[in-house]
């Protein structure tokens, strides 16, 4: 994963946070405490910001991640990691990554608000869910699993709301229209749901069914893989909420799962580390200047208040000072 493609996929995790987490963390005084250190020790912040607020990096990483960074001396990363630490991840991000189930040290979160989890797990459930099928990393879908246990053991209505929101979901899926019958129909979540319940029944299927339809019926057998897979995570979220608890049974309790998740490590995403391992400034100047121009184009898509266009600023800034200093080395070379 180039470096570009890694920022503009945390810019859009961050997009995917219910909106009460990002107007706090992109909020005036969260702003404010961000500036003040930004000045203070004269470094950029604000996509370290966004990688804590999405649970990319745990309070663990703050003191590797700036050393690595800005090449920082170990007693001046020491005292700005605890400067991040106490006045922006502990008063506004340790909730915030609680509620969206990413807290890294927390295997089972601190839910202090069920009211504002069952609002986010509605929300992912009405808008965000094609976007949350396509996540591969499995921590991040393992904890948000627990909490969704959580919240259907403690609220007996809850699950027959998001089974309603599933079976009606606007979402499109895939790319190509659905034929049913002698029309062809929108490749929504709900369309793709009713096309597999007319073809195997409503009755609690297995895999071998599952993977029968994806092979041999009309709509799925042609799909590219990714979009094919996209297919058959739906119709495991589909059979684990409808037919739960049967959905589970014979599956280790710490293998239960809603949104279907890959145990197999070799086949995890990368992560903050993979990245930092490869600075950009490395990256040969064509490459690096190609970077820039498609950072800067999606540098319009956000409103220049943003915490987003801040750190995607402070990000091309960055390449910049990387693109002149291999200018300035290949001019030495030359004489």
């Amino acid at each position: 994963m180039n470096f570009m493609t890694y920022t503009q996929e945390c810019l859009e995790k961050f997009q995917e946070l219910p909106n009460l987490a990002k107007e706090k963390i992109g909020g005036a005084e969260t702003f404010n405490v961000i500036t003040e250190l930004e000045k203070k020790y004269k470094v950029s912040l604000s996509f370290l910001i966004v990688l804590l607020a999405i649970g990319e990096l745990g309070d663990e990483d703050i003191y590797d991640y700036v050393t690595a960074r800005y090449q920082l001396e170990p007693a001046f990363a020491k005292t700005l990691s605890q400067e991040i630490k106490s006045k922006i991840l502990d008063p506004f991000l340790v909730n915030l990554r609680e509620i969206w189930g990413l807290t890294p040290e927390n295997p089972i979160p601190d839910l202090r608000n069920s009211e504002d989890n069952e609002k986010m797990i509605l929300e992912i459930f009405s808008n965000q869910l094609v976007k949350t099928l396509k996540i591969n990393k499995f921590d991040d879908l393992h904890k948000l699993n627990i909490l969704i246990f959580k919240i259907l053991h403690d609220n007996d209505n809850f699950e027959n709301k998001i089974i309603e929101i599933l079976y009606n979901s606007p979402d499109k899926l895939t790319s190509h229209r659905l034929v049913s019958i002698d029309r062809k129909v929108e490749p929504t979540v709900a369309n793709w749901l009713k096309d597999f319940i007319k073809q195997n029944g409503s009755k609690l299927f297995d895999e071998l069914s599952l993977e029968q339809y994806l092979v041999n019926s009309e709509n799925a057998r042609e799909l590219e893989p990714e979009e094919k897979n996209l297919v058959r995570k739906l119709l495991k979220l589909y059979r684990n909420l409808v037919f739960f608890p049967e959905s589970m049974e014979g599956i280790p309790l710490e293998q239960w799962e809603i949104f279907s998740v890959d145990y197999q490590p070799e086949n995890q995403s990368s992560g903050i580390r993979d990245v930092l391992a490869t600075p950009a400034e490395t990256a040969p100047g064509e490459a690096l200047t190609k970077q820039l121009i498609e950072l800067e184009e999606t540098l319009k898509n956000y409103s220049p208040s943003s915490l987003e266009y801040k750190a995607l600023s402070q990000e091309i800034s960055r390449l910049k000072r990387g693109s002149l200093k291999i200018a300035q080395q290949q001019s030495s070379l030359r004489k």
